[in-house]
């Protein structure tokens, strides 16, 4: 048996070994989904965190004045070719 015939060999039982010790896709996200649940979701207090949502969500002058700022800065960007 030469090199390339012992190399061969090695990946074929490597991917038999991951066949049938890795779970799959499928499996795998399912585990995530129940921790990432079990960890952070079930913990939440939603009728709390509702009104500060609605409350920092609002439109407000200085949000306004970001965007309005930012897309001069865009505009200007666009207008101005500088090679930066």
């Amino acid at each position: 048996m030469n090199k390339i015939d012992g190399i061969k060999n090695k990946i074929q039982k490597t991917a038999e070994y991951l066949e049938e010790n890795v779970p799959s896709p499928a499996v795998l996200f399912r585990a995530h989904r129940r921790w990432r649940h079990k960890e952070f979701v079930s913990e939440i207090n939603h009728e709390e965190i509702v009104p500060l949502v609605n409350e920092d969500g609002r439109m407000t002058s200085r949000y306004s004045f970001m965007v309005t700022v930012s897309c001069a800065i865009a505009i200007l960007g666009l207008l101005l070719s500088s090679p930066a």
